[in-house]
């Protein structure tokens, strides 16, 4: 758990390249709250998408809200089953989990990014890692 100046933190990540669901246990420490944070990277793993998932990431782009958080529930399940098994044989377990959920379409002259599905991954991922969440 996390005690004065360390921290440990499994990172997820998953965007529009498709290429998986990036994690990262880092560890977060400083000497005192005078200094700066420093992290060392503990373990990191790209999991690719199972078929069927990765094609309706691919269609999600043109789906309806509707279909677009069915599919949001079904990815969050996914994602807290992978966090179980990469927790499962480290030793270490972090503090928090910090998710950017995953980006459907960029939207780069709006600022912003479009359908992306965030919110209730991050319900899910706690509930199956029972663990603080944070959406970065």
């Amino acid at each position: 758990m996390r005690q004065g100046n360390n921290c440990m933190v499994l990172g997820l990540m998953s965007g529009t390249s498709l290429d998986g669901l990036d994690m990262a246990l880092v560890r977060f420490e400083r000497k005192s709250s005078r200094h700066a944070w420093q992290f060392s990277v503990l373990d990191s793993n790209t999991i690719p998408y199972p078929t069927s998932i990765l094609m309706e990431l691919k269609e999600a782009i043109s789906w309806q809200e509707e279909a677009i958080l069915d599919l949001d529930k079904k990815l969050g399940i996914y994602i807290g089953e992978r966090i179980n098994e990469f927790l499962k044989n480290s030793e270490i377990k972090p503090d928090l989990i910090a998710s950017h959920g995953h980006t459907i379409r960029h939207l780069p002259e709006r600022g912003r990014h479009q359908r992306a599905l965030h919110h209730r991954q991050r319900h899910r991922g706690q509930q199956a890692g029972a663990l603080p969440a944070q959406r970065a």
